[in-house]
């Protein structure tokens, strides 16, 4: 029972049922039982469909059994609290614990010998007010609480953003249990490129090894079984053969030949949850993050999954240059949605389209990510999940979700954060907070997020540093290195930024850090200084940061070796990159016919498949050439399609005012206002839409709505601002600041925003030179305004 891992906790809950069939119930067994059921749950967790609930249920279920049975035993508290806990439900734990403190209080003055529970109440006391010096303590331990304490403290920051501690975590995790499936992904969400191409290739063949010896442990299954098992332990399985055995497993309950509880065939059916996972993991990164072409690597994966009902949505993931709707449609036919972990639902919102191809049952794929939401159980961690799906940077919306959360895990450290962003928040419960929960790097992070935004610097600088010192990683001493930078102290920013150069290197970090120190001195036209840096940084071969030292090389006016960088990174990552393009619109250099026919015959290659990304993506070109009538030509033209996406109707909503258009320009701007929800939200180019229509009617834009408007959406401001701006010219009264919007996206030279280069290029065309263009505000650090 101690090992918590999918196997031995899986044959841990068959011994404990064939023990109390056989010797009856007893408040042991049923707290014992209880327990294996949560460790299950966990195990399961991010597996894509929703074993993990069915183990919970069965967790809660014999605990309250044994509540009802013996509800003055220790057991009873302790099996309760344990469940909710573990299921992600603290607060629900809070009366049992309230008990469990006391029968702890009356054990350590009565008890000659300290009682083997007391442990346990002390593990679940810890979990649930996230008190993380007493889980590590009880991971020192070496007692059964160690591996549960190490595994907590890697489930409560895996969905934030604190990489540092979240792969410290799952290293003291793995050494006290190596072979926990739950363990395996812990970390996915916050690797790079190098460390998620090497866990999604090792880690299946860690799966098919560890099962393997595992299973070649089993002695006491039917003998049907042991004959398959027989010699298992010595084998290196294969994921395929791993799968067969699944079968196996499951073949032997249907024919009748197991009837225990639980049925080995369960087991099975686990084993190829796994393999799901493995396979969905690896096509996903692959896909979304390599952008290689995986169809060889599903080809041989996929036979694994024959008997998975989503083999369909796995199947999905295959990247191919011309993958269509048609090819979706094919795959999902006879395709039926069913339940759905909402954590795994993510995994397939990167390709396919929300709208568009449809289920057997009509559903498309918005239909089902609604259902799954409004189904979704709102465990602490399912919340914390919801957040990071929508990236939401409004506070007031962070607030609404900490207060959903209370109901479920009042104690987490990134739902105080979200409360302590809230703006209404008044200064005594300010306090509370900080006084009660101040000292974890979550919680100091986010009051100095809140002391910036008050412009109070110092006091944010020194809830930086605090963050820093409890958790030294790239995201809090950056933090604390920035506020340093911005109180003018360059020297001491330099010696932190330096200092996360020598934290290991969990994900390309080092060429981040480069990049910023890089940005932050171009900030200031320090165009040589920054160059070691970018250098340094593109030494990871990564595209942001080649990109970063290519826009280096082209402002010291090094153009020929900076278009050989180009070259390269578009022959590594796709032609679809243009670099050529940019850097030939940032430098005003453009032969509009040649750069026009390059692009078109360009993304048709990568696009041809699918018209509406050939012409949202086109359109955007015309428009940074000022060939405003070719792209609302483009818009038009795709208007018989079923499916016109919303940039493809922005871009033509901006073309139409530009050409004066107005009946063709309030058509597209009425179905852009009323465009689909996605995810259960109206798209920011809706939202946009609804800023323009008023402009439209009252003959200005509302620039106050629009501020508020791009707060959330953070990293995408860009794109969004640069349409408004454009749109902005066409009207006499808001063509200064228009102008004004066009200038600040001009001076960010972007290595991957378009949208920059049609600013400069609309500015180019009334009269701005390249000098008045020269970038200053790169996505580093700001630097101070020197009075």
């Amino acid at each position: 029972m101690d090992d918590v891992n999918l196997i031995t906790q899986f044959r841990a809950a068959r011994k404990l049922h064939q023990l109390m069939r056989e010797g009856g119930e007893s408040p042991e067994r049923l707290w014992a039982l209880s327990r294996v059921y949560a460790n299950l749950g966990q195990e399961c967790r991010w597996f894509l469909r929703c074993q993990f609930a069915v183990f919970q249920a069965r967790s809660l279920l014999y605990a309250k059994r044994l509540e009802a049975k013996a509800p003055d035993s220790v057991y009873a508290s302790l099996a309760t609290a344990y469940a909710w806990t573990l299921a992600g439900y603290p607060a629900y734990a809070e009366p049992y614990q309230a008990r469990l403190d006391q029968y702890a209080a009356n054990a350590e003055q009565e008890a000659e010998q300290v009682p083997e529970w007391l442990a346990w109440a002390k593990l679940t006391r810890a979990c649930a007010l996230h008190d993380s010096p007493a889980l590590n303590q009880l991971m020192r331990s070496d007692g059964p609480q160690s591996a549960i304490a190490a595994m907590w403290a890697v489930f409560e920051i895996e969905l934030l953003d604190m990489k540092g501690l979240l792969f410290n975590a799952i290293d003291k995790a793995v050494d006290v249990n190596p072979f926990s499936t739950r363990l395996l992904y812990g970390g996915y969400n916050a690797m790079g490129i190098s460390t998620g191409h090497w866990l999604t290739t090792t880690a299946p063949e860690h799966f098919a090894s560890m099962s393997a010896q595992q299973l070649g442990q089993i002695k006491d299954a039917p003998d049907v079984l042991l004959e398959l098992l027989d010699g298992i332990g010595d084998k290196r399985l294969t994921p395929n053969q791993l799968a067969e055995l699944g079968w196996a497993m499951e073949d032997l309950t249907a024919d009748g030949k197991d009837q225990g509880e639980l049925s080995y065939a369960v087991l099975g059916g686990l084993i190829g949850e796994a393999n799901a996972l493995h396979t969905v993991y690896r096509a996903r990164f692959m896909r979304t993050q390599w952008d290689v072409d995986n169809s060889d690597y599903l080809r041989v994966a996929l036979p694994s999954l024959a008997r998975h009902p989503y083999k369909p949505l796995i199947h999905s993931h295959v990247q191919k240059r011309r993958t269509s709707n048609a090819f979706t449609q094919e795959l999902m036919a006879d395709f039926e949605p069913g339940y759905i972990n909402v954590y795994s639902i993510s995994l397939f919102s990167k390709h396919l389209p929300f709208r568009g191809p449809r289920f057997a049952n009509g559903w498309d794929m918005n239909a089902w990510w609604d259902r799954v939401i409004d189904g979704g159980l709102y465990s602490s961690s399912d919340w914390l999940c919801n957040v990071r799906w929508f990236e939401s940077d409004n506070y007031s919306e962070l607030a609404k979700n900490a207060d959903r959360m209370q109901w479920s895990d009042k104690h987490h450290p990134g739902r105080i954060a979200w409360v302590l962003l809230d703006p209404n928040l008044d200064e005594e419960q300010i306090n509370n907070l900080t006084n009660q929960y101040g000292s974890h790097p979550l919680v100091a992070t986010a009051m100095s997020k809140k002391m910036e935004l008050a412009g109070n610097l110092y006091a944010a600088r020194d809830h930086a540093e605090t963050a820093a010192k409890a958790s030294p990683e790239r995201d809090t001493i950056e933090r604390y290195a920035r506020l340093e930078l911005l109180l003018g102290n360059e020297v001491r920013w330099l010696e932190l930024m330096k200092q996360i150069l020598r934290l290991p290197d969990r994900g390309l970090e080092h060429a981040g850090i480069n990049q910023t120190i890089a940005n932050t001195y171009m900030n200031q036209g320090r165009y040589q200084e920054s160059l070691p840096y970018a250098k340094a940084s593109a030494g990871s071969g990564a595209e942001w940061a080649t990109s970063t030292y290519m826009l280096n090389l082209a402002l010291l006016g090094d153009l020929e070796k900076a278009k050989a960088l180009g070259d390269a990174v578009s022959q590594r990552y796709g032609p679809n990159r243009l670099y050529d393009i940019r850097i030939a619109a940032w430098v005003g250099e453009i032969d509009v016919d040649v750069m026009t026919q390059r692009a078109e015959s360009v993304i048709k290659q990568h696009y041809g498949s699918d018209p509406s990304k050939v012409v949202w993506n086109m359109a955007y070109i015309d428009m940074q050439f000022g060939q405003y009538d070719q792209a609302l030509e483009r818009v038009l033209s795709n208007g018989g399609q079923d499916v016109q996406s919303a940039r493809e109707l922005l871009f033509g909503v901006v073309a139409a005012q530009a050409l004066g258009r107005s009946e063709v320009r309030d058509q597209l701007l009425d179905k852009l206002i009323d465009y689909p929800l996605s995810r259960g939200k109206r798209t920011r180019f809706a939202l946009l839409a609804d800023i323009m229509k008023k402009a439209v009617n009252t003959g200005s834009i509302d620039w106050g709505e629009a501020a508020k408007w791009a707060q959330r959406y953070d990293e995408k401001q860009v794109e969004l601002a640069g349409n408004l701006g454009l749109f902005a010219l066409t009207f006499p009264g808001d063509k200064d600041r228009g102008i004004q919007e066009l200038l600040a996206l001009a001076r960010k030279p972007s290595g991957t925003d378009l949208m920059v280069n049609a600013a400069r290029t609309a500015l180019r065309r009334m009269g701005f030179t390249n000098k008045q263009m020269m970038p200053t505000g790169f996505a580093g650090h700001e630097w101070p305004k020197q009075e």
